[in-house]
């Protein structure tokens, strides 16, 4: 059959939103013109999420759910159970009717405002949005498969693996004909069947024979075979378009001369896929959970049509520089990974053996050692490494590629402080003695403090060392005059930090404390768990429990703002005003906004993670797995992406 449109452009596309899907979807529906999808679950549980994908409700029917349908005209949605108990809800999340009609019902259909109940034995019912029998329809049998046709009074019936038909609301058949590749029926993964609003495009999936789309007002075939397997569909509303994907986790907008106008790959295969009316927006799902939707657009269009993007989330994704395979030694055990502070260089190893590369993936320079360094700190520069265990402390200098070595065999070292800058470092060792030492190794002085230190914050640019002495006692020492401060907390010391804002301070009892270098307390507030970590940030700070309560509190400001991480090993970091949290779970990345708790994106590497850095206000992330290491730009803005650059180019 000749097309009856000239072939489309090619489009491009532009992902709008994502979010992640907790639990296991087994139906969906997707309004294509208001662009609200439904989603049901295993559980029971039922969710509506509107254009800009927010869940806006999210309800439990107490059931396994079998099929979800949007009903916009009336503002409904409805959901069968496993149990064939239909249950309907308005916009708000309010349940309006639950009734199981008295009969077992296969499936549910929306059109001109109705819900249409169907079951392979039962009559076809027409029910309205508060529950009511409006008409029985005489739909013949058997229906193995109904798709109603939302603008014509029509219905196609699918009777077997072979024929299907289309039929009037009265049961007067207008069309008879024959699949030429069998329809699998099976429920374990039935053929996917989608129809378009005036029922001009009835596709069906054959799985590895293609695409077979049946025309019903021209009352012709048309096949599209892609040289690939096909598992998911959907056509466009107008029938212009046909949304596939493939099981290699390939996406593929069609249009009806069947040329592929768009294609991507996307992290992880596809649960589901839906195309809105005229083909400029479709959702994927995919088997890892995340729902991402997608605006399309022809490259013909007016540039400004491009523009109508409104916030910085919309356009956000990551973007990967390199990828280099690692040695096993390297990522073996709990690897060491350190970024600079300016996201150019970073360190990677443990134990033996490390490895200093830059942002081009150059190896700048290799240290081994004989025995073991169990810490390892990197320079805010970069230009400096240490390496330090109880017996011995190495540090190199990148640049000059100096090294200064210093033993400890007599008195094992207790505590190291490095300046973030690395121009100075402080230790104590058994002795009792605290020595100060130059960036390069040189040894500057020596003191008895008498105190036993446990651990050492040093910044020499503020002029100021942080001594932890006992469980719940600091000690705040300014470096040229020797003058200490003593700071008691109530209960023992389990986080701290310093930079120009103040000493943050975080207890087991879940107080979070600042003071400032005269060791007055700025303020104090109670986490409702035991304080682990304190990241800070270029302008913020995040004080993070043990589990998953978290405050942020801005420098400048008093009052925290709650959050929640998602994981005891995320990463915090600052990208603009936005505190993003990097969550590393088995071989998956996920990126998080963390004040909306949004999903900005999530990735697969293929093999499980085993340390992530990020370096605040740089955009840079540095990622390292069993078997490769990662350099990414964190977050990727529209004017940054070769395929959007020529539309802001004015």
């Amino acid at each position: 059959m000749s097309p009856r449109v000239k072939s489309q452009a090619n489009k491009t596309g532009v992902r709008l939103w994502a979010l992640e899907v907790q639990g296991t979807v087994t139906c969906a529906d997707f309004d294509a013109s208001t662009h609200w999808l439904a989603l049901g679950f295993e559980d029971g549980h039922v969710q509506l999420i509107d254009a800009s994908g927010h869940v806006l409700w999210d309800v439990n029917v107490g059931q396994p759910l079998r099929q979800v349908r949007v009903l916009p005209v009336k503002k409904r949605v409805a959901a069968l159970d496993e149990y064939s108990y239909l249950t309907g809800y308005d916009f708000s999340g309010r349940r309006m009717f639950r009734d199981d009609f008295g009969g077992v019902w296969s499936s549910v259909e929306v059109k001109n405002g109705f819900f249409y109940l169907w079951g392979w034995k039962a009559e076809t019912l027409k029910v309205d949005g508060s529950g009511r029998i409006r008409k029985r329809l005489a739909l013949p049998p058997p229906r193995r498969v109904v798709r109603a046709v939302p603008k014509q009074d029509r219905f196609w019936i699918v009777h077997n693996q072979i024929s299907l038909g289309l039929y009037t609301a009265q049961g007067v058949n207008l069309w008879m004909v024959n699949c030429p590749a069998a329809i699998d029926l099976d429920r374990d993964r039935p053929s996917e069947i989608a129809v378009s609003d005036a029922g001009d495009a009835l596709a069906i999936c054959c799985f590895d024979k293609g695409v077979y789309i049946f025309d019903g007002e021209a009352r012709s075939l048309r096949h599209i075979n892609l040289d690939r397997t096909v598992n998911h569909i959907d056509v466009s509303g107008d029938g212009e378009y046909l949304l596939l994907s493939d099981p290699f986790q390939n996406v593929y907008l069609a249009d009806r001369e069947a040329r592929v106008v768009w294609q991507a790959k996307l992290d992880s295969p596809i649960d589901a896929l839906f195309v809105d009316r005229k083909g400029d927006r479709v959702l994927v799902l995919e088997e890892r959970g995340v729902l991402a939707c997608y605006k399309f657009v022809k490259a013909t269009e007016a540039r400004t049509d491009y523009l109508e993007l409104t916030s910085f989330s919309e356009v956000s994704d990551k973007k990967e520089i390199w990828k280099q395979k690692v040695p096993p030694s390297v990522a073996h055990g709990d690897p060491v990974l350190k970024l600079s502070g300016d996201g150019k260089r970073f360190l990677l190893g443990g134990r033996k053996e490390f490895r200093l590369c830059d942002a081009e993936g150059r190896e700048l320079a290799t240290k081994s050692f004989l025995t073991g360094m169990d810490h390892a700190a990197l320079s805010h520069s970069g230009d400096r490494a240490f390496f330090y265990s109880a017996n011995e402390l190495s540090v190199v200098d990148i640049k000059s590629r100096k090294e200064s070595q210093i033993g400890f065999y007599h008195y094992p070292l207790k505590a190291v402080g490095i300046d973030p800058a690395g121009k100075s470092f402080m230790t104590y060792d058994a002795s009792g003695w605290v020595s100060f030492y130059s960036g390069s190794g040189k040894k500057k002085g020596s003191r008895d403090f008498n105190l036993s230190i446990r651990a050492i914050l040093l910044n020499q640019r503020l002029g100021y060392a942080v001594l932890h002495t006992s469980p719940a006692v600091v000690v705040l020492l300014e470096l040229k005059t020797l003058k200490a401060r003593r700071i008691r907390l109530n209960a023992p010391l389990r986080a701290w930090a310093l930079d120009d804002s103040g000493l943050y301070l975080g207890g087991g009892d879940g107080g979070c404390h600042r003071f400032n270098l005269e060791g007055e307390r700025d303020w104090k507030f109670v986490l409702p768990e035991a304080v682990t970590d304190i990241d800070v940030l270029p302008r913020f700070v995040v004080f993070r429990g043990e589990q998953s309560a978290a405050f942020v509190f801005e420098k400048i400001g008093y009052q925290p703002e709650a959050c929640a991480q998602h994981h005891a090993r995320s990463v915090f970091t600052q990208h603009r005003d936005d505190i993003l949290e990097l969550v590393p779970v088995r071989d998956t990345v996920s990126c998080y906004k963390a004040f909306a708790n949004e999903l900005v994106w999530k990735m697969s590497l293929g093999s499980s993670v085993k340390a992530l850095a990020a370096s605040p206000g740089t955009n840079r992330m540095v990622v390292l797995d069993a078997k490769h290491c990662h350099y990414h730009q964190l977050i990727t803005e529209a004017a940054q992406l070769e395929d959007r650059s020529s539309y802001l180019e004015f």
